[in-house]
């Protein structure tokens, strides 16, 4: 599968924002509902953003697909992961794993990209009490 880049990526602006904080501890959000709901986003990344507060993280990049199927790359999910190739941030909060792909298969490709970048991925609603994130980390089984 081949990545296009999106209009207006900029290398050497990316990496002097990158330059601004440590991308490991830096936070991302992803957020995705199939048909436009204002409301389903604005939970979706409440929810996100208190886990990143909890975890004493600052979040630095939001993304949003909203009316986007989930069966195929989102412009924000494929700009999500450039980003994260670049290494712009080290951890990624999703409300679950269907926000990122309904398609199993699409999911352990998105997955396995991020993996391969380093990034952590936690969904919140696999987390189990109390606050045991479900977080997909590369090289842990």
């Amino acid at each position: 599968m081949r990545f296009v880049i999106p209009a207006g990526f900029n290398r050497e602006r990316e990496r002097e924002m990158t330059l601004s904080y440590d991308p490991q501890n830096s936070c991302a959000i992803y957020a995705r509902v199939a048909h436009e709901s204002t409301e389903e986003i604005d939970r979706q990344v409440a929810a996100c953003a208190f886990r990143a507060s909890e975890l004493d993280r600052e979040v630095h990049h939001l993304f949003v697909d909203n009316g986007a199927s989930g069966m195929e790359i989102g412009p924000s999910l494929q700009r999500l992961l450039e980003m994260a190739r670049f290494g712009s941030f080290g951890h990624l909060i999703v409300q679950d794993q269907v926000r990122l792909a309904k398609s199993v298969g699409l999911r352990i490709f998105v997955l396995t990209d991020l993996a391969t970048a380093g990034v952590k991925v936690e969904m919140l609603s696999e987390r189990t009490w109390p606050y045991e994130p479900n977080v997909f980390t590369p090289g842990l089984r």
